[in-house]
């Protein structure tokens, strides 16, 4: 066994090397080889291969090269590079960097603030504990945020994102991504392509962003904007607002005190329904003095308006707006702004 600082080469064949403490650097070249590291801050260079890394305690930086590798980082702030293959790689103890390279990857964060990049290929990847930021790049990839307020983006491909426990960021980037917040305040943005988000437990602000997006809110008082195109919206429990976007978009808001946002300027070539659900619900109208001005608005609102007056016209009724293009059911209260003021209707 090497104690010392020393270089260690393997050859061309199936290699057993292990090193004890000192900052060591090996080559493993050819072959499925076995690499050990004890102590110290190593530098191990697997190459060509099916090899099986653990690299133990100490700031380690490892390639594993070409081939199916199981590394194993260990303890300390290690730098990881899987390269092409089908890799199985554990962070281990400390705040590692981590890139899976060409493959379908298994990579697990472990404990520590951890970044992991898939890359290449249909990934799996688990921060576990830790604030991680996660990247799953070009591949239809599952990523999971787990323990932690985590930062993950899917990239390229179809993905399914969980974001598990605490606060987390997530983009689903471009292709039709499944997304779980899971539980905690989250942000998350669908971005491109028709996604389906569900906000989990917590005051969640959801973006749907381009594409026919389906969007559930979950428990917790969220904000839902969906965004261009047409969208299927759920506000689920909780005292939720929700603003359809671009598109013609239907809208469930469920149960509970919940607002529905109305912004004509982007909706005027559009068809809305919403269902405002059980709860004391609100219509928020939101227009342009310039077409506020226009009298067969003002007379649109001022009908709602007595429809809502009207002795149990919320339960259950349907208002269709003549002009704006909105069909309202089950909402209890209106309000209006021009250019951002309330007005009094």
């Amino acid at each position: 066994m090497i104690m010392a600082n020393q270089y260690l080469y393997g050859g061309s064949g199936s290699d057993t090397l292990t090193t004890g403490s000192g900052d060591d650097t090996i080559y493993g070249y050819g072959g499925d080889d076995i690499i050990s590291t004890g102590g110290g801050n190593d530098i191990i260079y697997a190459g060509d291969g099916a090899d099986v890394i653990n690299a133990g305690s100490g700031d380690d930086g490892i390639e594993g090269g070409n081939g199916d590798d199981v590394i194993s980082g260990g303890s300390g702030n290690d730098y990881i590079e899987g390269g092409a293959g089908n890799d199985s790689i554990s962070g281990g103890t400390g705040v590692d960097t981590i890139y899976g390279g060409a493959g379908a990857d298994d990579i697990h964060g472990d404990s520590g603030f951890d970044y992991i990049e898939g890359g290449g290929g249909d990934d799996t990847i688990h921060g576990d504990e830790g604030n991680d930021q996660i990247l799953g790049g070009i591949g239809s990839d599952s990523l999971y945020g787990d323990i932690g307020n985590d930062t993950i983006e899917g990239g390229a491909g179809d993905d399914f994102i969980d974001g598990g426990e605490e606060n987390d960021t997530i983009n689903g980037g471009d292709g039709f991504d499944f997304i779980m917040g899971g539980t905690g305040n989250d942000l998350i943005h669908g971005n491109g392509d028709d996604d389906e988000v569900h906000g989990g437990t917590g005051d969640d602000i959801i973006y749907g962003d381009a594409g026919f997006d389906i969007i559930y809110g979950g428990s917790g008082w969220d904000v839902i904007f969906g965004g261009a195109d047409d969208d299927e919206i759920y506000g689920d429990a909780g005292n939720d607002t929700v603003d359809g976007g671009e598109g013609s978009n239907v809208i469930f808001l469920g149960g509970d005190e919940d607002t529905l946002l109305f912004n004509y300027a982007q909706n005027a070539t559009a068809y809305n329904s919403a269902d405002g659900g059980t709860g004391i619900d609100t219509v928020r109208l939101e227009f342009k003095a310039s077409q506020w001005a226009d009298s067969a608005i003002q007379a649109d609102v001022a009908a709602f308006k007595a429809f809502l007056a009207t002795p149990g016209a919320a339960a259950g009724e349907t208002f269709t707006f003549s002009v704006i293009g909105l069909d309202a059911t089950n909402f209890e209260n209106v309000r209006v702004f021009v250019d951002g003021n309330e007005v009094v209707i």
